[in-house]
């Protein structure tokens, strides 16, 4: 097994940085910075960033992440994912983590509870719209490693647009193509609150009546939209993720690539108009 780059990567860096603010005046240590970031890998990689292709192959809407890199410091990551001795789902909105690097190397450490996933990227190429790597990730839970994918191809595309303030209101829409197990096929309503919770409506004898559980969360991070619900009276919890295509003159398109039952991908597709009361 490959082994992470760690401490001494992050040593020489945060060194590099001390003995710049040490000698120098407060103008100076700005400039330090600016040196070490300009002069560094994490500058033409600043930004978010999404899951496109692993290994060639496209990634599924369900198992996408976004990274966002902030600074020659810092980043966080929004994602859904298996971890765990059980394969449990965790939840992950924009959790910060602390970046790494030499060269063209990147990684980062990400804690839920007693499991660490450990990350790294070989930055192989990098233009303003897509992200070329190869990444190694492992993931332990009491010092057992269940989880190890790498080193693989992984392509990432830059995020234009955050649809986080834009989605926030009332909003009407019918299935357009297969998408969702979810879906009835009929018209309904969400309401997306900005403290990061919906709600969800059903037209029950011409009147609109909330529908729901204990749980209906949701986030956007870049143009992913990841939801989570609990219907009345059951135990399991569900969950799905859209991309988010546009929002523009009061109508939102979704998109999705899903796995069909013979492990195939296919696209699916939502429309949804604004609507100002119920």
């Amino acid at each position: 097994m490959n082994k992470m780059i760690c401490g001494v990567i992050a040593a020489s860096l945060f060194c590099g940085v001390a003995f710049f603010a040490s000698c120098s005046s407060k103008g100076n240590e700005k400039n330090a910075y600016k040196d070490v970031y300009e002069n560094n890998i994490v500058s033409k990689i600043a930004g978010k960033w999404i899951e496109a292709e692993i290994a060639g192959r496209a990634v599924p809407t369900n198992a996408k992440a976004v990274i966002t890199i902030d600074s020659v410091l810092k980043g966080n990551v929004s994602k859904g994912y298996f971890s765990g001795s059980f394969g449990s789902i965790s939840w992950v909105e924009r959790e910060p983590f602390e970046l790494k690097n030499t060269d063209n190397v990147v990684s980062w450490v990400m804690k839920s509870g007693s499991v660490f996933t450990y990350v790294q990227l070989v930055i192989n190429s990098v233009t303003d719209i897509e992200m070329n790597t190869t990444m190694h990730l492992v993931t332990r839970e009491k010092n057992v490693i269940v989880q190890e994918l790498g080193p693989v191809p992984m392509r990432f595309v830059k995020q234009s647009h955050d649809y986080r303030p834009d989605i926030v209101g009332l909003w009407e829409g019918k299935v357009v193509s297969d998408s969702s197990k979810f879906d009835d096929g009929g018209v309904h309503r969400w309401e997306y609150r900005d403290d990061g919770t919906y709600v969800y409506y059903r037209l029950v004898k011409g009147k609109w009546e909330p529908v729901g559980g204990p749980i209906s969360h949701y986030y956007v991070d870049g143009t992913l939209l990841a939801t989570r619900w609990q219907n009345e009276g059951e135990k399991r919890e569900n969950r799905e993720w859209w991309e988010i295509e546009s929002i523009e003159d009061g109508v939102m398109n979704w998109s999705a690539l899903r796995i069909s039952g013979d492990g195939s991908l296919y696209a699916a597709s939502f429309s949804m108009t604004k609507v100002n009361d119920l």
